[in-house]
């Protein structure tokens, strides 16, 4: 795990490579102002997690999954808990092998803002759901022009695509990667 302090800003990952050897429950943690680009993060838990104003682009994010015996929580990139802000997941390819949480899990509490987020030209695969997004106050969330695989579940995720309980985001031009079937949640 790279955890990074709280008081720490401005930290960046390029070109890189995290194996978590499957003994690391996250690969990146840290508080907030974290960029990761062209990295390659995987068997781990959660690849990325972390509060504000973070990137993820062009990176890929791969064997994302729990142990068996272990409480892991597993996902993709994932907000930590409460308000989160100013977060960008950008072409990137996010798979999960088994049931975890998901490829991306943004969710905040029911008390939480958050805002300025935005989910794009992503392609994303398995978990419970794939996608777990919006709680609480939500302003500018959007999960846009993504595609999803059914290569590790028929229906993207175990459960589907995307976490049923939470609608407080915009999702348009989402797809299925293998056949191009819309895949924007349905009210």
């Amino acid at each position: 795990m790279i955890g990074i302090y709280p008081t720490v800003r401005g930290t960046r990952f390029e070109d890189c490579e995290i194996d978590g050897q499957n003994q690391t429950a996250r690969a990146i943690i840290g508080p907030s102002d974290v960029e990761v680009r062209r990295c390659d993060i995987h068997n781990t838990g959660n690849g990325v997690e972390v509060q504000n104003n973070f990137v993820v682009e062009d990176s890929y994010l791969h064997d994302i999954y729990t142990p068996p015996g272990l409480n892991w929580h597993a996902d993709g990139i994932q907000a930590r808990d409460g308000s989160v802000n100013d977060i960008t997941i950008r072409r990137n390819t996010i798979l999960l092998t088994g049931p975890e949480t998901g490829a991306i899990h943004i969710i905040g509490k029911a008390d939480s803002t958050s805002e300025n987020i935005v989910v794009e030209d992503n392609l994303l695969g398995g978990g419970s759901y794939t996608v777990y997004a919006g709680a609480g106050t939500v302003r500018n969330f959007r999960v846009i022009n993504n595609s999803f695989t059914t290569r590790i579940y028929p229906k993207v995720g175990k459960w589907g695509i995307w976490y049923p309980m939470w609608k407080n985001f915009t999702a348009t031009g989402n797809r299925i990667f293998e056949n191009g079937a819309p895949a924007d949640p349905t009210p």
